[in-house]
Order: C-alpha cells, then sequence, then structure tokens
C-alpha cells in the first residue's frame, strides 16, 4: 500500500468526476465537530503514520505476535484514522471503507460491509466521533504527530468501530461457512424451519444467531442455517461437514 494506490482507490470510485488526487485546501465535514487536517500535511499524515502503522501491524499479525482482537481493534483505529485525515474533497467515506477492506484482505481475512442499513450508518458516526475525540487536537499540528502513533498502539479508544467491525467480520465468516456447506449439498434452513427440529423456538434461535451462539446468514429478510452450525461449549461440528 502506497500513497499513489490509496489515490488510486479513489480514482477508481469517482471515474473521473473530477480531481481524484489528495485535497488542495481546507475542508469543513458537514454534521461533524472533527476538524481535517491542513492539506499540506496529508502526504505526511499517510507516509509516516498511516500506512507504516498499517503495514507494522499486519506483520505482527501475520507473524502470530498480535492476537486477532487486537489486529480488529487497530485496523479500526487506521480506518478511522483515513476518515479523520479526509485526504480527499470527495469520496472519503467510500475511499475509507476499500481502504479498510484492502488491510483485512491483505491480512487473510474476508471482507466487510459496514455503514449498511440506517441503523449502522448512525452508529458508524458515532464510533466516527468516539475516535475523533481522541486525536482531534492532535492531527491538527505537526508536533504532535507523534501521538498518532501512541494512540494506534494503544487500547482503547475506538472500542465502537472495533464492536462494527468485529460484528461485521462475524457475519462475512459466518457467511462464507453457511456458502460453503451448502456448496456441499447441505441445505440451509430459516429459523423457523429450524424450529421444528431443534428444541429451540424460532425467537430464540434468532437471539443464538445475534449471540455468535449460532453460525447463519442472511437470506432476504430471514436467518438461515444448519442445526449442526450450533455453537455448544465453544465448538461446531463444522470441521467434519466440511471434510
Amino acid at each position: 500500500m502506497s500513497p499513489a494506490i490509496v489515490k488510486s482507490i479513489n480514482s477508481t470510485l469517482r471515474q473521473g468526476e473530477g480531481d481524484s488526487g489528495f485535497r488542495r485546501d481546507q475542508i469543513v465535514i458537514t454534521g461533524s465537530k472533527h476538524t481535517p487536517p491542513d492539506y499540506v500535511d496529508i502526504v505526511h499524515l499517510i507516509n509516516d503514520h498511516l500506512l507504516p502503522n498499517m503495514r507494522s501491524s499486519r506483520e505482527k499479525y501475520l507473524k502470530n505476535e498480535l492476537p486477532i482482537s487486537a489486529y480488529i481493534e487497530q485496523v479500526a483505529k487506521l480506518h478511522c484514522l483515513f476518515e479523520a485525515i479526509h485526504p480527499f474533497a470527495d469520496g472519503n467515506g467510500r475511499a475509507g471503507r476499500i481502504f479498510l477492506n484492502c488491510m483485512l484482505i491483505s491480512s487473510g481475512l474476508p471482507p466487510v460491509i459496514i455503514k449498511g442499513a440506517d441503523n449502522d450508518r448512525e452508529k458508524y458516526y458515532f464510533a466516527l466521533d468516539e475516535f475523533d475525540a481522541k486525536i482531534n487536537k492532535t492531527i491538527l499540528f505537526r508536533e504532535s504527530f507523534y501521538r498518532i502513533d501512541r494512540v494506534i498502539a494503544e487500547s482503547g479508544g475506538a472500542e465502537k468501530m472495533t464492536i462494527l467491525i468485529s460484528d461485521a467480520l462475524r457475519y462475512s465468516l459466518d457467511t462464507y461457512l453457511c456458502n460453503t456447506l451448502e456448496n456441499k449439498g447441505y441445505k440451509m434452513a430459516t429459523t423457523k424451519e429450524l424450529s421444528k427440529t431443534m428444541n429451540y423456538t424460532a425467537d430464540s434461535l434468532r437471539v443464538m444467531v445475534n449471540r455468535g451462539q449460532l453460525i447463519a446468514k442472511k437470506a432476504g429478510k430471514s436467518w438461515c442455517s444448519h442445526e449442526k452450525l450450533l455453537i455448544k461449549n465453544g465448538k461446531t461440528r463444522i470441521e467434519d461437514l466440511l471434510r
């Protein structure tokens, strides 16, 4: 990942709509209390803080020096940092979410969808606000940029975004597992249908999905799963099913 690739993400998304390079003036984010840094500091922030922290955290994760929970927290902070820098005149939200998925995919994790439904959009903006409050003054003055690395490395500061990404990651993985089973001939059933063969009501099964106790995927407005995807004592029979 390089500044040139970051620019190309925005250029591809905008499909030639105006200037897709880094912004060359100061901007105001509508509806946000956050003040983005001066445009003259964008390249410095990306080259010396955003990308080095991304590479370092990914390398530690791939070497098993960083547990996945801590890695996802750092990914969440780096996504928030991208949005706080607000490097482009337009398209920062879309480019930032592509940047997020680049971090995940390059680490062997599946892509995620965040800020989809209306309620998720509100949670997403609250999550950005939480990190902005942590970084706001630091990101405005070059003399204090060194603190950015400390914020990324320390625990805390982006709990809301970490939860959003963790939940979205679990959904992506669950969907992948369900699709893999379907491709192997296992029939997925709705929670209502499963309640007829399992010792749980449909409502209880939906609660178990939300709690991560039943691997499931969304099909329309319904959750679909298989009785063998029930998690008991932290285990499922998924490995047997995938053989």
